[in-house]
């Protein structure tokens, strides 16, 4: 389901990085897309109360948004039996976003620590 989203100008906070890392570690392109992380910028977010991010570095921040392909997949599994699932969107080598969303509750959550994340896949067809 889509939601609305926000216009939002900011860094990324640590646990937004040290998650792009982790899944950016199973990409066959991993130098492209670690060298991009230090430049990325956050430019849109989810309202519906997850952590998914718009992102772009500051040479494509002012281009118009390409069609995103899922490169990596991956889950976090809770103690409390919650499962999160993550995507990681890129275009033509560049990242344009990171979405968290709930496979079996409702409530708004935060990026968890990332002990929990599990099942990181890439996605051989879009890379």
């Amino acid at each position: 389901m889509m939601h609305d989203r926000s216009a939002v100008s900011r860094v990324l906070n640590e646990r937004e990085q040290q998650l792009l890392l982790r899944l950016i570690a199973v990409c066959n392109k991993n130098d492209n897309y670690k060298q991009q992380i230090d430049h990325l910028r956050v430019t849109g977010r989810c309202n519906c109360g997850c952590p998914t991010v718009d992102l772009c570095s500051k040479e494509t921040e002012h281009r118009p948004k390409p069609p995103h392909k899922n490169i990596v997949d991956a889950e976090f599994i809770l103690p409390n039996g919650h499962v999160i699932g993550v995507i990681l969107w890129a275009n033509d080598g560049q990242i344009m976003g990171l979405e968290l969303y709930p496979c079996n509750f409702q409530e708004p959550f935060e990026i968890p620590e990332l002990a929990f994340l599990a099942n990181v896949m890439l996605n051989e067809e879009a890379v």
